[in-house]
């Protein structure tokens, strides 16, 4: 339901809204989903995107959000994505 209500919202207010209802779902399987809103050009879907991890304890999540955030370019998303960092759940993905 979250990926069909994410791909669906065309506007980036709409997918900041579903981007936070994943972060609070923190479900792993929606890692797929959640890819393409790294690269989009509104800073606050891609801090959203960072956020939406902040639950999940797959190391592909600690992958993904190192992986963007060394690209990442604005000081914004770079500072939400180090928070989000800073919140995950410690876990066998590696989070301290």
């Amino acid at each position: 339901m979250l990926t069909d209500n994410l791909q669906k919202a065309a506007k980036p207010r709409d997918q900041v809204v579903t981007l936070g209802a994943i972060s609070n779902y923190g479900g792993e399987d929606l890692l797929d989903a959640v890819t393409p809103y790294f690269t989009v050009p509104d800073e606050k879907v891609r801090a959203a995107a960072y956020g939406s991890l902040r639950h999940m304890e797959d190391s592909r999540a600690v992958e993904m959000l190192t992986t963007h955030y060394e690209s990442e370019e604005s000081p914004k998303v770079r500072a939400a994505a180090a928070k989000t960092r800073s919140q995950m759940i410690p876990s066998a993905a590696g989070v301290a």
